[in-house]
Protein backbone atom coordinates (compact mmCIF):
# COMPACT_ATOMS: atom_id res chain seq x y z
CA UNK A 1 0.00 0.00 0.00
CA UNK A 2 1.26 3.48 -0.82
CA UNK A 3 1.06 6.58 1.35
CA UNK A 4 -1.61 7.96 -0.99
CA UNK A 5 -3.76 4.85 -0.49
CA UNK A 6 -3.50 5.20 3.30
CA UNK A 7 -4.41 8.86 2.97
CA UNK A 8 -7.46 7.97 0.88
CA UNK A 9 -8.64 5.44 3.44
CA UNK A 10 -8.11 7.92 6.25
CA UNK A 11 -9.99 10.61 4.37
CA UNK A 12 -13.00 8.34 3.86
CA UNK A 13 -12.96 6.21 7.00
CA UNK A 14 -10.39 7.57 9.45
CA UNK A 15 -11.48 8.94 12.81
CA UNK A 16 -9.22 11.44 14.59
CA UNK A 17 -7.48 9.90 17.62
CA UNK A 18 -9.66 6.78 17.36
CA UNK A 19 -9.01 4.97 14.05
CA UNK A 20 -6.19 5.41 11.53
CA UNK A 21 -4.93 3.50 8.48
CA UNK A 22 -1.24 3.10 7.66
CA UNK A 23 1.27 0.92 5.85
CA UNK A 24 2.31 -2.16 7.78
CA UNK A 25 5.05 -4.71 7.17
CA UNK A 26 5.85 -5.37 3.49
CA UNK A 27 3.51 -2.57 2.49
CA UNK A 28 0.36 -4.38 3.64
CA UNK A 29 -2.48 -2.10 4.72
CA UNK A 30 -3.32 -2.04 8.40
CA UNK A 31 -5.58 -0.08 10.72
CA UNK A 32 -5.25 0.83 14.39
CA UNK A 33 -8.26 1.34 16.66
CA UNK A 34 -8.03 3.16 19.97
CA UNK A 35 -10.40 3.27 22.92
CA UNK A 36 -9.14 4.95 26.09
CA UNK A 37 -5.93 3.01 26.87
CA UNK A 38 -6.77 0.06 24.62
CA UNK A 39 -5.18 -0.48 21.20
CA UNK A 40 -6.16 -2.88 18.43
CA UNK A 41 -4.18 -3.44 15.24
CA UNK A 42 -5.44 -5.44 12.28
CA UNK A 43 -4.39 -6.03 8.69
CA UNK A 44 -6.94 -5.66 5.90
CA UNK A 45 -5.52 -8.81 4.34
CA UNK A 46 -7.40 -11.58 6.08
CA UNK A 47 -9.15 -9.13 8.45
CA UNK A 48 -6.36 -10.33 10.72
CA UNK A 49 -5.93 -9.00 14.25
CA UNK A 50 -2.19 -8.68 14.88
CA UNK A 51 -2.18 -6.87 18.23
CA UNK A 52 -4.55 -6.31 21.14
CA UNK A 53 -3.36 -4.26 24.09
CA UNK A 54 -6.04 -3.47 26.69
CA UNK A 55 -3.45 -1.30 28.44
CA UNK A 56 -0.05 -0.05 27.33
CA UNK A 57 2.68 -2.68 26.92
CA UNK A 58 0.42 -5.60 27.72
CA UNK A 59 -0.20 -8.01 24.84
CA UNK A 60 -3.15 -10.38 25.04
CA UNK A 61 -2.21 -12.11 21.79
CA UNK A 62 0.87 -13.99 20.61
CA UNK A 63 2.41 -13.16 17.23
CA UNK A 64 5.25 -15.19 15.79
CA UNK A 65 8.46 -13.24 15.24
CA UNK A 66 8.83 -15.33 12.09
CA UNK A 67 5.40 -14.53 10.64
CA UNK A 68 5.56 -13.87 6.89
CA UNK A 69 3.99 -10.59 5.80
CA UNK A 70 3.29 -11.01 2.10
CA UNK A 71 0.40 -10.67 -0.32
CA UNK A 72 -1.80 -13.76 -0.19
CA UNK A 73 0.04 -15.26 2.81
CA UNK A 74 -1.73 -15.96 6.12
CA UNK A 75 -0.04 -14.58 9.22
CA UNK A 76 1.08 -16.81 12.09
CA UNK A 77 -0.37 -15.58 15.36
CA UNK A 78 -2.86 -12.96 16.50
CA UNK A 79 -6.41 -13.79 15.42
CA UNK A 80 -6.68 -15.32 11.94
CA UNK A 81 -10.18 -16.18 10.79
CA UNK A 82 -10.85 -19.58 9.23
CA UNK A 83 -13.42 -19.35 6.41
CA UNK A 84 -15.21 -20.88 4.51
CA UNK A 85 -13.63 -24.13 5.61
CA UNK A 86 -11.73 -25.17 8.73
CA UNK A 87 -8.53 -27.20 8.47
CA UNK A 88 -7.64 -28.82 5.14
CA UNK A 89 -10.07 -28.52 2.24
CA UNK A 90 -12.44 -31.52 2.41
CA UNK A 91 -11.80 -32.51 -1.22
CA UNK A 92 -8.68 -30.75 -2.50
CA UNK A 93 -5.55 -30.79 -0.29
CA UNK A 94 -3.88 -28.24 -2.57
CA UNK A 95 -6.29 -25.55 -1.40
CA UNK A 96 -5.06 -23.33 1.47
CA UNK A 97 -5.41 -24.56 5.03
CA UNK A 98 -8.39 -22.96 6.82
CA UNK A 99 -9.88 -21.40 3.69
CA UNK A 100 -9.08 -18.54 1.37
CA UNK A 101 -10.29 -15.57 3.45
CA UNK A 102 -7.00 -15.45 5.41
CA UNK A 103 -5.09 -14.49 2.26
CA UNK A 104 -7.73 -12.20 0.76
CA UNK A 105 -7.86 -8.40 0.89
CA UNK A 106 -10.95 -7.10 2.67
CA UNK A 107 -12.59 -3.79 1.87
CA UNK A 108 -13.69 -1.28 4.48
CA UNK A 109 -17.45 -0.98 4.78
CA UNK A 110 -17.76 1.45 7.69
CA UNK A 111 -16.11 2.83 10.83
CA UNK A 112 -17.55 4.47 13.94
CA UNK A 113 -16.55 5.75 17.37
CA UNK A 114 -18.56 6.89 20.37
CA UNK A 115 -18.35 6.82 24.15
CA UNK A 116 -18.92 3.05 24.20
CA UNK A 117 -16.49 1.70 21.58
CA UNK A 118 -14.45 2.14 18.41
CA UNK A 119 -15.61 -0.08 15.54
CA UNK A 120 -14.82 -1.16 12.02
CA UNK A 121 -16.71 -3.40 9.56
CA UNK A 122 -14.79 -5.16 6.78
CA UNK A 123 -16.23 -7.17 3.89
CA UNK A 124 -15.12 -9.75 1.35
CA UNK A 125 -16.64 -9.47 -2.13
CA UNK A 126 -18.33 -12.76 -3.16
CA UNK A 127 -17.40 -12.09 -6.77
CA UNK A 128 -13.70 -12.05 -5.85
CA UNK A 129 -13.58 -15.64 -4.53
CA UNK A 130 -10.54 -17.40 -6.06
CA UNK A 131 -12.41 -20.65 -6.73
CA UNK A 132 -15.33 -20.97 -9.18
CA UNK A 133 -17.54 -22.96 -6.81
CA UNK A 134 -17.43 -20.10 -4.31
CA UNK A 135 -17.86 -17.16 -6.66
CA UNK A 136 -21.10 -15.28 -6.03
CA UNK A 137 -21.99 -17.82 -3.32
CA UNK A 138 -21.05 -16.37 0.07
CA UNK A 139 -20.57 -12.84 1.32
CA UNK A 140 -18.47 -12.37 4.44
CA UNK A 141 -18.74 -9.37 6.73
CA UNK A 142 -16.49 -9.00 9.79
CA UNK A 143 -17.02 -6.48 12.58
CA UNK A 144 -14.63 -5.53 15.39
CA UNK A 145 -15.57 -3.40 18.40
CA UNK A 146 -12.91 -2.22 20.82
CA UNK A 147 -14.02 -1.13 24.28
CA UNK A 148 -13.09 -2.47 27.72
CA UNK A 149 -13.16 -5.81 25.92
CA UNK A 150 -12.64 -6.95 22.32
CA UNK A 151 -15.86 -7.96 20.52
CA UNK A 152 -15.82 -9.52 17.05
CA UNK A 153 -18.29 -11.22 14.76
CA UNK A 154 -18.09 -12.78 11.31
CA UNK A 155 -21.34 -12.89 9.37
CA UNK A 156 -21.75 -15.20 6.40
CA UNK A 157 -24.59 -14.52 3.95
CA UNK A 158 -25.69 -17.06 1.37
CA UNK A 159 -26.26 -14.84 -1.67
CA UNK A 160 -26.73 -17.73 -4.08
CA UNK A 161 -29.70 -19.88 -5.04
CA UNK A 162 -28.43 -23.12 -3.50
CA UNK A 163 -27.28 -24.29 -0.07
CA UNK A 164 -23.62 -24.73 0.83
CA UNK A 165 -21.58 -26.17 3.69
CA UNK A 166 -19.68 -23.72 5.87
CA UNK A 167 -17.06 -24.36 8.54
CA UNK A 168 -15.30 -21.51 10.31
CA UNK A 169 -13.39 -20.41 13.40
CA UNK A 170 -11.73 -17.56 15.23
CA UNK A 171 -8.22 -19.05 15.41
CA UNK A 172 -7.12 -17.00 18.45
CA UNK A 173 -3.51 -17.26 19.64
CA UNK A 174 -3.37 -16.21 23.30
CA UNK A 175 -0.11 -15.10 24.86
CA UNK A 176 0.68 -17.16 27.98
CA UNK A 177 3.49 -17.21 30.56
CA UNK A 178 4.16 -20.90 29.95
CA UNK A 179 2.34 -24.07 28.93
CA UNK A 180 2.62 -25.56 32.40
CA UNK A 181 1.12 -22.46 34.04
CA UNK A 182 -2.28 -22.23 32.35
CA UNK A 183 -5.56 -24.09 32.77
CA UNK A 184 -9.04 -24.02 31.22
CA UNK A 185 -11.48 -25.09 33.95
CA UNK A 186 -14.48 -24.61 31.65
CA UNK A 187 -13.65 -27.67 29.52
CA UNK A 188 -13.86 -30.08 32.47
CA UNK A 189 -16.49 -32.72 31.77
CA UNK A 190 -16.71 -32.02 28.03
CA UNK A 191 -16.43 -34.61 25.28
CA UNK A 192 -13.69 -33.93 22.74
CA UNK A 193 -12.22 -35.38 19.56
CA UNK A 194 -8.46 -35.85 19.81
CA UNK A 195 -6.74 -35.21 16.47
CA UNK A 196 -3.37 -36.83 17.39
CA UNK A 197 -5.36 -40.00 18.12
CA UNK A 198 -7.22 -39.84 14.79
CA UNK A 199 -10.11 -37.95 16.32
CA UNK A 200 -10.75 -40.51 19.01
CA UNK A 201 -13.65 -39.41 21.22
CA UNK A 202 -12.62 -38.85 24.83
CA UNK A 203 -13.86 -37.19 28.02
CA UNK A 204 -12.09 -34.26 29.68
CA UNK A 205 -11.78 -35.14 33.37
CA UNK A 206 -9.78 -32.13 34.56
CA UNK A 207 -9.09 -28.46 33.77
CA UNK A 208 -6.61 -29.51 31.02
CA UNK A 209 -2.89 -29.15 31.57
CA UNK A 210 -0.92 -28.39 28.41
CA UNK A 211 1.81 -31.00 27.98
CA UNK A 212 3.27 -31.71 24.54
CA UNK A 213 1.00 -31.50 21.50
CA UNK A 214 -2.65 -30.64 22.15
CA UNK A 215 -5.16 -30.58 19.30
CA UNK A 216 -8.72 -31.13 20.51
CA UNK A 217 -12.16 -30.34 19.17
CA UNK A 218 -14.52 -29.96 22.14
CA UNK A 219 -18.19 -30.66 21.50
CA UNK A 220 -21.03 -28.49 22.84
CA UNK A 221 -18.82 -26.07 24.80
CA UNK A 222 -20.28 -23.60 27.31
CA UNK A 223 -20.86 -20.02 26.07
CA UNK A 224 -18.05 -18.69 28.26
CA UNK A 225 -14.77 -20.13 29.48
CA UNK A 226 -11.79 -18.66 31.31
CA UNK A 227 -8.09 -18.94 30.63
CA UNK A 228 -6.23 -18.91 33.96
CA UNK A 229 -2.54 -18.03 34.01
CA UNK A 230 -1.05 -18.75 37.44
CA UNK A 231 2.27 -16.97 36.83
CA UNK A 232 0.64 -13.75 35.59
CA UNK A 233 -2.26 -14.15 38.02
CA UNK A 234 -4.73 -13.31 35.25
CA UNK A 235 -8.18 -14.58 34.41
CA UNK A 236 -9.17 -13.95 30.78
CA UNK A 237 -12.80 -14.49 29.81
CA UNK A 238 -13.65 -15.81 26.33
CA UNK A 239 -17.33 -15.82 25.45
CA UNK A 240 -18.62 -17.04 22.09
CA UNK A 241 -21.80 -17.48 20.09
CA UNK A 242 -22.70 -19.28 16.88
CA UNK A 243 -20.18 -22.05 17.56
CA UNK A 244 -20.77 -25.76 18.12
CA UNK A 245 -17.12 -26.50 18.92
CA UNK A 246 -14.19 -25.13 20.85
CA UNK A 247 -10.77 -26.02 19.47
CA UNK A 248 -7.75 -25.99 21.80
CA UNK A 249 -4.37 -26.21 20.06
CA UNK A 250 -0.69 -26.11 20.89
CA UNK A 251 1.65 -27.79 18.38
CA UNK A 252 4.19 -28.97 20.93
CA UNK A 253 7.93 -28.77 20.34
CA UNK A 254 8.30 -31.36 17.57
CA UNK A 255 5.46 -30.06 15.40
CA UNK A 256 6.45 -26.42 15.95
CA UNK A 257 9.84 -27.16 14.41
CA UNK A 258 8.13 -28.24 11.18
CA UNK A 259 6.40 -24.84 10.81
CA UNK A 260 8.74 -22.39 9.07
CA UNK A 261 6.88 -19.32 10.36
CA UNK A 262 6.76 -20.48 13.99
CA UNK A 263 9.23 -19.19 16.62
CA UNK A 264 11.65 -21.84 17.85
CA UNK A 265 10.26 -21.69 21.40
CA UNK A 266 6.96 -20.05 20.53
CA UNK A 267 4.99 -23.13 21.50
CA UNK A 268 5.82 -22.36 25.15
CA UNK A 269 4.30 -18.89 24.90
CA UNK A 270 0.99 -19.45 23.11
CA UNK A 271 -2.25 -21.36 23.32
CA UNK A 272 -4.95 -21.31 20.66
CA UNK A 273 -8.55 -21.26 21.93
CA UNK A 274 -10.93 -21.19 18.97
CA UNK A 275 -14.73 -20.91 18.80
CA UNK A 276 -15.48 -23.00 15.72
CA UNK A 277 -17.85 -25.03 13.59
CA UNK A 278 -15.81 -27.93 12.29
CA UNK A 279 -15.88 -31.57 11.16
CA UNK A 280 -19.41 -32.98 11.50
CA UNK A 281 -20.57 -29.75 13.12
CA UNK A 282 -20.24 -27.71 9.94
CA UNK A 283 -23.09 -25.35 9.04
CA UNK A 284 -25.57 -25.93 6.22
CA UNK A 285 -26.51 -22.47 5.00
CA UNK A 286 -29.59 -22.12 2.80
CA UNK A 287 -30.16 -19.36 0.25
CA UNK A 288 -30.86 -16.04 1.95
CA UNK A 289 -29.67 -17.25 5.37
CA UNK A 290 -26.99 -15.61 7.52
CA UNK A 291 -24.74 -17.33 10.04
CA UNK A 292 -23.02 -15.36 12.81
CA UNK A 293 -19.91 -16.54 14.66
CA UNK A 294 -18.62 -14.24 17.34
CA UNK A 295 -16.43 -13.96 20.38
CA UNK A 296 -15.72 -11.44 23.11
CA UNK A 297 -12.36 -11.37 24.89
CA UNK A 298 -12.37 -9.72 28.30
CA UNK A 299 -8.78 -9.76 29.51
CA UNK A 300 -7.14 -9.87 32.88
CA UNK A 301 -9.96 -10.10 35.32
CA UNK A 302 -8.36 -10.32 38.79
CA UNK A 303 -7.69 -13.90 39.85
Amino acid sequence: MTHSNAAALNKQFGLDNRLQFSEGFSGLAKVELCYREARLELYLQGAHVSRYQPVANHEVLWMSDMAVYATGKALRGGIPLCWPWFGPHPENPDRPQHGYARGSRFSVRSTSADAESTSIILALDPAAAPYPEWQERAQLEVEFRLSDSLWMEMRTFNVSESAFTLSNAWHTYFSISGRDRVTLPGVTGLTYLDKPQRYRQLQQTDAIAIRGEVDRVYLAPPPEIELLDSARQTRTSISAWGNQNLVVWNPGEANAKTLADFDNRGFEQMLCIEPANALDQSIQLKPGECHQLGQRITPDRPG
